[in-house]
C-alpha cells in the first residue's frame, strides 16, 4: 500500500479517536450465520458462525402456509433457489424439497431451508439468537410456542424486527424476552435530514414498549449522544450490518451492546484486543521533537551527529536522521513480554541498515535490512533471526509499519512474532527463542559502534508492556497516536 492509500484510509478513519476498555463490551453476530462463507440462513451457515467465534448468530423468519417458522430472508426462494415460492403460501413439506445451497458451490449441495427449531438446536452453551421476523404479527403465537420449548434461557434470546407491531406483540405476550425496533434511515433531497430523527426513533420505541433498538450503523446518526440518550431511557443498543473493522471500532468505543457482522472471525481479528493506552510503555510520535506521549517520560535524545531533521511523516513529521550517522536514544529497558512498533521509511537499500538495537549487546535486540532489502530481527544473538524479504524496488522511499511481540512462554524463551504492514510474516513465523534481558537504553537507528545507522526516516514509535494480536497491530498502524488517546470521561 502506497503512502497516498494509507493517508486516504487514515482520513476516513480520523472519528475513531479512543479505544474501548475490553473488548468483551459487545457481542459479535453473525449475519444469517455465517453469510460471507456459506449460504445464508443454513444451518451451515450458523454451524460455521459458530464455528468462527461468533458470539450471538442472527436469521430471519417466516410462518409458512401450514403455521411453522421458517428460516429465509426474502418473501420468496426465487433469490436462493432454483424455485420461486412465495414463503407463506407454502407448506413446510414444499419448502423443504429446495436445495438452498447449492448457489454457492457444491460444497452446501442438498442445504434445506431449516426450521426456528432447528436453528435453536446448534446454539451452544453461552450462545445467544436474535431472531428476526420478517412477516408480521401473526408469527407471534407459535414463536412463543417453540421459544417455551427452547432447552435455554430466555436472556440468550432477542427477537428483532422492522415492524413496530411485532415488536410490541412480542413484548404484550413475551414480556421475558428482548424484542428490540429495527430500524434503517433515509436522507431528505431537500433538507438533508435523516429520517427517521432521534426524536421519531425514541418516541416509537416508547410507543410499542421495546426492549431496546437495533439501528443500522450510520455514524452520522449513531453517535455518542444518540447512544447516550438511548442509555437514559434503560434502552439496549445494537448495530447492524458492520464488516469495517475501523467503524467497527468507532462502535465499540460508543459501547453499543452488539454489532452484527458477515464476517464474525475475521472482524474479531481485526478488532484490537485490549485498552491499548493502558499497556503503553513508550511513545515516541516524533513530531519536531523526541518527546515521550505516554505518561511514563521516556523522552528520546539524539546521540552524536548533525544535521538531523524532521520530514513529512505518516502521521504529522517524521525523524529523519539522514547522512548524519545520529541515532535516538530512549533511556527505557522493554518489558518481559511486549511489543514494539514502528513506521520506518527506508532510504537506498545498503547492508546492514539498522532500525533499532539495544544497549544489552551489540547482536542482541536489533533489527536490521541488508543490502538485498531481506529484513531481519534478532532477539538473542545466540538465537535465530526472524527474516522477510522486502520488495528490492517497491520499498524505497516508501513507509513501512513494522512491529514485533515477544511472549514469555517458559523455560527462558520467548514467543516472537514479526509484523509486516499490519500481517504476520508467513516468511517469519512464530518460533520460540533464547531469552536475553534488555539493557537500559533503546536506539533507533542504532547505536552500537558496530552496527551501521539506518538511513531512514523513522515516525510513531511504541512499545508496549503486552504482547499484542493482530487487531492491536492493524489498530496501531490505521489509527497512529489516535489508537493511544486517553479516553473521554
Amino acid at each position: 500500500m502506497t503512502l497516498r492509500n494509507r493517508t486516504a484510509s487514515i482520513l476516513v478513519l480520523g472519528l475513531c479517536a479512543q479505544v474501548a476498555p475490553s473488548i468483551e463490551a459487545q457481542l459479535l453476530v453473525a449475519h444469517r450465520g455465517a453469510s460471507a462463507e456459506a449460504p445464508e440462513n443454513t444451518l451451515a451457515a450458523f454451524r460455521l458462525a459458530w464455528q468462527r467465534g461468533a458470539d450471538a448468530i442472527e436469521g430471519d423468519f417466516w410462518l409458512s402456509k401450514d403455521g411453522e417458522i421458517v428460516c429465509i430472508h426474502d418473501a420468496t426462494t426465487e433469490r436462493v433457489s432454483a424455485s420461486n415460492l412465495r414463503v407463506k403460501d407454502s407448506t413446510l413439506a414444499e419448502l423443504r424439497r429446495l436445495d438452498v445451497g447449492i448457489y454457492r458451490g457444491p460444497g452446501f449441495k442438498g442445504e434445506r431451508i431449516p426450521t426456528l427449531d432447528e436453528v435453536l438446536n446448534t446454539v451452544p452453551e453461552h450462545g445467544r439468537i436474535f431472531i428476526e421476523v420478517k412477516c408480521g404479527p401473526e408469527i407471534v403465537p407459535a414463536l412463543k410456542e417453540v421459544l417455551g420449548r427452547a432447552k435455554f434461557p430466555s436472556s440468550q434470546v432477542a427477537v428483532i424486527s422492522f415492524d413496530s407491531m411485532v415488536i410490541h406483540e412480542v413484548r404484550r405476550r413475551m414480556p421475558h424476552i428482548a424484542a428490540h425496533w429495527l430500524t434503517g434511515y433515509e436522507r431528505d433531497k431537500e433538507s438533508g435530514e435523516w429520517h427517521p430523527t432521534e426524536e421519531e426513533v425514541l418516541a416509537t420505541l416508547k410507543r410499542i414498549q421495546a426492549s431496546g433498538l437495533d439501528t443500522h450503523a450510520n455514524l452520522e446518526i449513531v453517535d455518542a449522544g444518540f447512544v447516550q440518550r438511548l442509555r437514559a431511557n434503560k434502552l439496549e443498543v445494537h448495530c447492524w450490518t458492520v464488516n469495517d473493522p475501523l467503524k467497527a471500532l468507532k462502535l465499540r468505543e460508543l459501547g453499543v451492546d452488539s454489532i452484527t457482522t458477515d464476517r464474525p472471525r475475521w472482524l474479531r481479528d481485526n478488532l484490537p484486543s485490549v485498552n491499548l493506552r493502558e499497556h503503553l510503555l513508550l511513545h515516541l510520535p516524533l513530531d519536531q521533537d523526541l518527546r515521550d506521549a505516554s505518561d511514563r517520560e521516556h523522552h528520546g535524545q539524539w546521540t552524536d551527529g548533525s544535521g538531523t531533521s524532521f520530514a513529512h511523516g505518516v502521521f504529522g513529521s517524521a525523524a529523519h536522521p539522514g547522512d548524519s550517522q545520529a541515532s535516538i536514544r530512549v533511556a527505557v529497558r522493554l518489558p518481559s513480554e511486549g511489543t514494539l512498533a514502528l513506521w520506518v521509511r527506508p532510504e537506498p537499500w545498503y547492508d546492514y541498515q539498522t532500525i533499532f538495537d539495544n544497549s544489552c549487546g551489540e547482536n542482541d535486540w536489533e533489527m536490521w535490512i541488508y543490502g538485498d532489502a531481506l529484513l531481519a530481527f534478532r532477539l538473542h544473538g545466540k538465537g535465530p533471526r526472524h527474516t522477510h524479504a522486502l520488495h528490492a524496488t517497491g520499498d524505497v522511499r516508501e513507509w513501512i509499519h513494522l512491529a514485533v511481540s515477544w511472549r514469555d512462554v517458559g523455560n527462558d524463551q520467548r514467543e516472537v512474532i514479526l509484523y509486516v504492514d499490519g500481517r504476520a510474516s508467513e516468511e517469519a513465523p512464530p518460533r520460540n527463542v533464547p531469552w536475553k534481558k534488555p539493557g537500559e537504553f533503546f536506539y533507533l537507528a542504532g547505536g552500537h559502534n558496530g552496527n551501521d545507522k539506518g538511513r531512514c526516516a523513522f515516525d510513531d514509535l511504541m512499545i508496549f508492556d503486552r504482547p499484542l494480536d493482530r487487531g492491536d497491530v492493524r489498530t496501531i498502524m490505521a489509527l497512529g497516536p489516535d489508537s493511544v488517546k486517553a479516553r473521554e470521561r
